[in-house]
């Protein structure tokens, strides 16, 4: 090692841990290992730092930031920290012959024995994390065989096509025929109509369309997106004082969904004293689902006052084989 690696202790730890990625520290807890499980600590936390892991650490949690809300990355980053011990458990491997691989077993086990009580060492990395991680690496390290030279080869040749493959070809999203269907001809709509340019996100197989501003919200109502889509919030709307037309008539219903992602639509009014449905969504059936909205400083209650048969609700007036949960209305 020509780093230097600070060693430290800290008592709300059981399980050693390393720190820093500029500066890496060894932290061990106050209970002193005895001098062989020193050397399998030691071993062990300085090949994470030769291999660099904690730069994968610290890259999974930005990229766990900037895609907090794609349940994908989370399990991308359970599966980063399992390759990155089990390659360090690898390597330590290879420098131990077969009564030290042992002790170097008992050594983990030693360790996993008690909950670590610092849940939170998300930039770290650490001796043991889990019962159930922890009982693959021992059946790893039970298993134990040395790769020979050809496999080595064969393994770098094989890793090699599939990087330029992925970085040559790409990664792409194939919807199916309705699917495609739906996005030309409210493309071709959006033409037409002038509505404003709305992105998407795909996640999970699933086409959302992003919604940041007013005109974006109004023209969900127009239908020039589509009754049957899925819409994704991505900001707080201020709405103008203009007349609110609820998304979905009877004639036209909404069946897509929207998620309002915790953000607030602000200002709704509707003041149409002939309107005989009033809220945020009109009529939403055959499986909508709105979800995650939050309304503030909304007036519909002078609506309809001259209609007969008035329904009104401030996020949906009218479901029929749809869901509407986890919305607010905020006066």
């Amino acid at each position: 090692m020509k780093t230097r690696v600070e060693l430290s202790h800290h008592p709300l730890i059981t399980s050693p841990i390393m720190i820093g990625f500029f500066h890496p520290r060894i932290v061990l807890p106050i209970h002193k290992p005895d001098d062989k499980e020193l050397s399998y600590i030691f071993l062990h936390e300085l090949v994470h730092c030769r291999q660099k892991d904690m730069f994968y650490k610290w890259l999974i949690q930005i990229v766990v930031c900037l895609h907090w809300f794609n349940p994908f990355v989370y399990l991308l980053e359970k599966e980063v920290n399992k390759s990155c011990e089990l390659s360090c458990d690898e390597t330590v491997l290879s420098m131990l012959d077969d009564k030290a691989r042992r002790a170097y077993g008992d050594t983990l086990i030693s360790f996993l024995k008690s909950e670590n009580l610092y849940k939170n060492a998300y930039a770290s990395v650490t001796l043991t994390e889990g019962a159930k991680q922890f009982k693959e690496r021992l059946g790893a390290i039970m298993n134990y065989q040395r790769k020979n030279k050809g496999i080595r080869i064969v393994t770098g040749i094989m890793t090699l096509c599939f990087v330029s493959s992925a970085a040559f070809i790409g990664g792409y999203h194939t919807a199916s025929a309705s699917e495609s269907a739906d996005i030309v001809e409210n493309a071709q709509a959006n033409a037409e109509t002038n509505a404003p340019l709305m992105e998407t996100l795909e996640l999970q197989g699933t086409t959302y369309y992003l919604v940041s501003d007013e005109a974006q919200l109004r023209a969900i109502g127009t239908g020039a997106y589509g009754m049957n889509q899925n819409y994704m919030q991505q900001a707080d709307i201020q709405l103008s004082a203009d007349e609110w037309t609820p998304i979905g008539t009877w004639e036209n219903p909404f069946t897509g969904t929207y998620n309002g992602n915790g953000y607030e639509i602000i200002g709704l009014t509707m003041t149409d004293p002939d309107a005989e449905i009033a809220g945020l969504f009109g009529v939403a059936r055959d499986g909508a689902q709105i979800y995650n909205i939050t309304l503030r400083d909304c007036d519909i209650t002078s609506a309809g006052r001259n209609a007969s048969k008035l329904s009104a609700g401030a996020i949906v007036a009218i479901t029929y084989g749809g869901r509407a949960y986890d919305n607010s209305v905020i006066d």
